[in-house]
């Protein structure tokens, strides 16, 4: 049991060193591909809101490295700040 638990451990944190090197990218793709299934609040947002959507996104991708660092997922239960642009956006 300590071993598997060890294994996973230790693929999570690989899985956290690739999502950490790839971040600005994966966030650039979940922005244009949230955004564009979207294109109401797309053309609605502000530069001000869109950047503030982008850094969101990104500090989420660091809680999930974070998460996958320590091996739990409470970081996860209850995200904050979402209040830029409509939940189902996210």
């Amino acid at each position: 049991l300590l071993e598997q638990l060890s294994e996973g451990l230790q693929a999570g944190k690989e899985a956290a060193e690739w999502l950490n090197k790839n971040r600005d990218g994966l966030t650039r793709r979940a922005v244009e591909a949230s955004l564009s299934a979207f294109p109401e609040v797309k053309n609605a947002l502000s530069n001000e809101a869109a950047d503030d959507y982008q850094w969101k996104i990104q500090q989420y991708l660091k809680r999930i490295s974070f998460c996958l660092t320590l091996g739990r997922s409470s970081l996860l239960d209850e995200p904050d700040g979402f209040e830029t642009i409509s939940t189902e956006v996210y």
